[in-house]
């Protein structure tokens, strides 16, 4: 569909919000994206989650043709003035539904048999980008999400699709149903559980990335959620481990091209938590391709004695260190790199012989670590 040719920069309402948001958030959001270096670096969809339609004994209010109202309580200026305001200050908004006959949280009318009203219905408001999730699907779960990739292309309009549970899955602890067909179904594709807040979380949800980087490609990106950036575990308290923990976090979802979607409170962001949003070299590592995604080490053409001395250094800090590599254009450098450590109490030392690396031998191209 044209759109995503780089991994999506964004905002959400989800991690910090949940279902409790006000319209003021996206006033908030467009405002401090636009006139900040967000908006400069990349960051331009402002998306809602679940909670944006008027329910009433959990089920969600429609017309007699079908199509759903927003929740007056929490619109109270029009869903469509919140959405032309984000517009106005040049970003792009991003809707939710769920694609099951009951949303997430059992309001039932959701948009298994409403589908073509709900294309429409947001099409209208101005969707630049929808969020379609899996909770209690009633027919075949892999021809819904292929009619909404189908249905989203027909309006003529590039939207971009991102598919949340449909299929796609690559986490050992929910479902693992990855194919090569997902790069043709949507932009961007949920790998793994729903993140939380929480360090170890964290690690679970973009271990599911591991093994996807040669599938990612422009227009079609691995999602290990949201992320979690100065929320919960990773309240950013002043502290040089807080500030280690954000940007081990933002560093990981970068060298693997995922979404860059934030979810904090940007109306209090420090300057330090703004500085790891806003890292150029990071981001121009998660927004530059080359021929693979990135991933773990493992995953390249390395020789048998790297691969070796690597596994073995791994299996003595207790599976607590990791290499992490992308390959970059020329523009860019050689290649990026992360080092981790996933013990955050803990240190460990690791060695690496460059020779060794899947490099080109141009001297005048940088690594980026």
């Amino acid at each position: 569909n044209g759109v995503a040719r780089t991994p999506p920069m964004g905002w959400a309402t989800w991690n910090l919000y949940h279902r409790e948001f006000t319209e003021q958030v996206f006033y908030d959001a467009a405002d401090i994206i636009s006139s900040t270096d967000m908006k400069k670096v990349g960051y331009e969809y402002i998306n809602v989650d679940g909670g944006w339609w008027w329910s009433l004994n959990s089920t969600v209010q429609r017309n007699t043709s079908g199509y759903a109202y927003f929740s007056p309580s929490k619109y109270p200026d029009g869903i469509t003035t919140i959405i032309n305001y984000i517009h106005s200050k040049g970003l792009k908004y991003g809707h939710y539904t769920d694609a099951g006959t009951a949303a997430c949280d059992g309001d039932k009318q959701m948009s298994e048999h409403f589908m073509p009203q709900d294309v429409a219905l947001f099409y209208q408001w101005g969707m630049d980008m929808i969020k379609v999730d899996a909770c209690n699907i009633a027919g075949n779960d892999t021809e819904i999400i292929f009619e909404w990739r189908d249905m989203l292309n027909a309006t003529g309009k590039a939207i971009l699709f991102s598919d949340c549970h449909n299929q796609c899955m690559n986490d050992a602890s929910k479902n693992v149903n990855w194919q090569p067909w997902c790069i043709d179904l949507a932009n961007m594709w949920r790998v793994s559980k729903d993140i939380q807040p929480h360090w170890s979380n964290m690690l679970h949800n973009f271990d599911c990335t591991n093994g996807l980087g040669k599938y990612a490609q422009p227009g079609a990106w691995s999602d290990p959620d949201f992320l979690e950036v100065d929320i919960g575990e990773f309240l950013y308290d002043g502290t040089t481990k807080s500030l280690l923990m954000n940007q081990a976090h933002f560093s990981l979802w970068c060298i693997a091209s995922a979404p860059l979607i934030a979810g904090n409170n940007l109306t209090n962001m420090s300057s330090d938590i703004l500085s790891v949003l806003t890292n150029k070299d990071a981001i121009d590592i998660n927004q530059n391709y080359l021929n693979n995604g990135g991933d773990v080490i493992t995953e390249f053409n390395i020789s048998d004695q790297f691969r070796k001395e690597y596994e073995n250094q791994v299996i003595t800090n207790k599976n607590m260190t990791g290499l992490y590599y992308k390959p970059l254009p020329t523009k860019i450098g050689q290649a990026a790199f992360v080092f981790l450590n996933r013990d955050n109490s803990t240190s460990y030392q690791v060695s690496l012989d460059y020779n060794q690396l899947p490099l080109s031998n141009d001297q005048n191209n940088p690594l980026k670590c």
